[in-house]
């Protein structure tokens, strides 16, 4: 957050031309996908330098009323960002939501004082309404927001289960308890249009720090497990071996998740599995019936 003494003028995000404040933001460091040397993330490197903004999670100034100065277009991560001027003068960006725009109030608080929920606001789960879409949740009141952060997610806060939790659904389609006393705010995670977006040449890709990917198959053996001539019909792996199709690599399940992501997968097995076992029975019953008419 910083404090500002001048005219901040109102302006859209529709021109990328607009730099951040330079108060808000620190200075990145590119590792180029390697830790400590050695290659971690395949297919980066390069890019434009660009500075990091800094957002607040924390929601650290609570009790008090701001707006939407101006929206920003940040290349650093997927969603739009909100330059919110707060009533003591302080400034801090958050992340736009759908709906917002130049001018909407803003306000996050710890109790409740407001009967008439809206987007932007932020408070304890526990007085929000069930059945409300939400953003930016947290696991406590203290800690940063970690779900449902991304453009065009969002959370639904589905019911109380207990004094102490509260039953969310994650972007992801896992249920999962969250303490009632944890932070969220009301509203969905704003340019949903992301996803569709599609860059016009690879030169784009290049500036964000992309590198051309390259097929396991076309490495060498030390390089990839797919590598080398002779390795056509192995199950795929990644590139330290693990299993990469249908391994599941959660070793200990949290009891505070309901339901996984993964139960989504087991329904359509069960489909699968039911209508595999209609057909065996259709084509049982025809040849019954064929049986029947060869005796008769």
């Amino acid at each position: 957050m910083v404090r500002i003494f001048f005219n901040l003028p109102n302006q859209s995000f529709s021109s990328k031309n607009i730099k951040s404040l330079k108060q808000l933001t620190t200075s990145s460091f590119s590792c180029a996908g390697r830790n400590r040397g050695r290659l971690a993330v395949f297919h980066r490197g390069g890019g434009v330098g660009h500075r990091l903004t800094n957002v607040d999670f924390y929601q650290s100034l609570k009790g008090l009323p701001a707006l939407v100065r101006r929206m920003e277009f940040d290349s650093s991560r997927s969603s739009t960002l909100a330059l919110v001027l707060h009533r003591n003068g302080y400034l801090s960006y958050q992340l736009g939501l759908r709906g917002q725009s130049v001018g909407s109030y803003v306000l996050d608080q710890d109790k409740k004082l407001f009967s008439r929920q809206f987007i932007g606001l932020g408070t304890v789960i526990k007085f929000i309404r069930p059945g409300t879409k939400i953003c930016q949740v947290s696991l406590s009141s203290s800690h940063r927001a970690i779900f449902a952060r991304s453009a065009g997610t969002g959370a639904q806060l589905l019911k109380r289960h207990s004094p102490r939790y509260s039953l969310v659904k994650l972007p992801s389609g896992e249920i999962r308890l969250v303490p009632s006393n944890s932070f969220a705010k009301i509203g969905v995670i704003g340019n949903q249009n992301y996803r569709a977006m599609k860059f016009s040449n690879a030169g784009t890709k290049r500036r964000l720090g992309f590198r051309p990917i390259v097929r396991g198959l076309a490495m060498n053996p030390i390089d990839h497990p797919h590598g080398g001539g002779d390795t056509k019909g192995c199950h795929p792996r990644s590139p330290w071996g693990q299993l990469a199709k249908g391994f599941r690599t959660v070793r200990k399940r949290s009891k505070l998740i309901i339901k996984t992501r993964f139960f989504v997968g087991r329904k359509l097995l069960l489909l699968v599995y039911r209508l595999i076992i209609c057909k065996c029975l259709c084509k049982l019953i025809t040849h019954a019936f064929k049986v029947e008419r060869t005796l008769c």
